[in-house]
């Protein structure tokens, strides 16, 4: 992408909030690749996708720093504030067996050096009650999940890409969206 194209695209998305400013930069200050981070543009973008799919389970291969997780995260919320749910179930029914909360996320990190960064990010963050964060590898550990995606996004150990949509497929609902992040890069 060209810089004045991407400056044209960040001026007609929504700005990028005080909390994923500060996770994006701590995560450029304290990590060794911190441009594996989602970043602004791409965070707005997947924020836009929960928006428009509306999925009750998603699926997060490869959290990182948690940047990703975060935006799909606000995405959920806005679902649950725009009806009205302010993220609770109100029929009392249980929702994939965790808190009621209406939209969840699962999101599985296979490097466990990177939890002590990552966990307070994500708990301390104001989707918390959206985001399941689970270290270890997500094409053994998600299958015992025994829930049903609408929607997944593949970031983890681009060598085992192929292994990874394979088992995501298995786990998605028929329509279901399966987004694969950097397939062209490097």
């Amino acid at each position: 992408m060209t810089e004045e194209l991407e400056k044209y695209v960040l001026s007609h998305s929504a700005p990028e909030g005080d909390y994923l400013y500060r996770l994006y930069r701590a995560t450029n200050i304290h990590t060794i690749h911190g441009r594996m981070a989602s970043g602004h543009l791409q965070g707005r973008l997947l924020k836009m996708f929960v928006e428009m799919i509306r999925p009750k389970n998603i699926l997060e291969v490869g959290t990182f720093s948690g940047y990703s997780a975060i935006c799909m995260a606000e995405g959920l919320a806005e679902i649950a504030k725009s009806t009205g749910q302010q993220g609770k179930r109100t029929d009392g029914a249980k929702e994939s067996g965790d808190n009621n909360v209406i939209g969840k996320i699962w999101t599985f990190e296979i490097n466990d050096e990177m939890e002590d960064f990552t966990r307070p990010w994500l708990e301390g963050s104001p989707v918390a009650e959206h985001i399941e964060f689970r270290i270890g590898d997500a094409n053994v550990e998600a299958p015992k999940l025994g829930v049903e995606f609408d929607m997944a996004f593949v970031d983890g150990d681009k060598r085992t890409y192929v292994e990874t949509y394979e088992m995501v497929l298995k786990l998605m609902r028929p329509g279901g969206f399966i987004l694969a992040d950097n397939t062209l890069w490097d």
